[in-house]
């Protein structure tokens, strides 16, 4: 919106000082045809009420025009403490998500120690709609590692009960996830 309001102002401005010029005889300097952009810029962008993006880029020349920012409205923000697992074991975080439009699936899950150290992590595109079967197969595929790189003691945070349920009936003693929220 301040970019169009700005360009508008460029415009009008050229045009105001070349017909000054031209009919009145009257000479505008280049430096007041400059605050006359940023005052008449300034005044159409603080009239709305409009957010901006998160870009440095954008907020330096909003600023420069001297515009009031609206910033977005922030989302909800939920502290999540990671617990460490024990020592000599590995906790394995897990996430699936799904986007609707277009639909749009990934998992992915990060392995670290009982000191936080990143061990391993995966990230990978899912062929899938639901946001279940991707948590699942986030928590799949990070038993699956587990395995290839005989990680034999490790903890899984996942977020569905029901998973942790489902691998205690499938998996051998020494790989159940332990049942815990993230």
């Amino acid at each position: 919106m301040a970019i169009k309001s700005c360009l508008i102002n460029i415009i009008s401005t050229i045009w105001y000082v070349r017909n000054q010029g031209r009919f009145q005889n009257k000479k505008i300097t280049w430096k007041v045809a400059i605050n006359f952009i940023i005052s008449h810029t300034s005044i159409s962008g603080n009239k709305t009420a409009k957010t901006v993006a998160v870009d440095m880029t954008e907020f330096v020349f909003l600023k420069a025009l001297k515009i009031n920012i609206h910033p977005p409205k922030v989302p909800i923000v939920k502290e999540v403490i990671w617990q460490a697992p024990l020592s000599n074991w590995l906790k394995v975080s897990t996430d699936g998500a799904v986007v609707k439009n277009p639909v749009r699936a990934a998992c992915g899950g990060i392995f670290r120690n009982s000191f936080g150290f990143t061990v391993g992590c995966f990230a990978q595109n899912l062929a899938t709609d639901s946001a279940f079967e991707a948590e699942i197969l986030g928590a799949d595929t990070a038993i699956e590692i587990a395995h290839q790189n005989r990680w034999l003691k490790f903890v899984a945070g996942v977020r569905f009960f029901i998973i942790s349920d489902g691998f205690q009936r499938c998996l051998h003693d020494s790989l159940v996830p332990k049942k815990q929220m993230d």
